[in-house]
């Protein structure tokens, strides 16, 4: 007799349990998707944060580059 390789999970029929590895599968393709559109958002966002703080820094070098000409003019 052919032993069964996957069941479902009873707290949610959007995932099956595989049997042999006993990994959870999320079989509903729709918030998958969702996910990783979720997850792709984040990403970007994160990049964005990253890219100001280096736009914020760099601005703070440049006011004190600028400070530091002022101040040789101005003695």
């Amino acid at each position: 007799m052919a032993r069964k390789s996957k069941a479902k999970v009873v707290e949610n029929p959007d995932l099956i349990r595989d049997l042999s590895t006993n990994a959870i599968i999320n079989t509903n393709v729709n918030s998958f998707a969702a996910r990783k559109r979720q997850l792709k958002v984040i990403k970007e966002k994160e990049n964005n944060e990253q890219c100001l703080k280096q736009e914020v820094e760099d601005l703070k070098s440049e006011l004190k580059q600028l400070k530091a000409i002022v101040d040789k003019i101005i003695n």
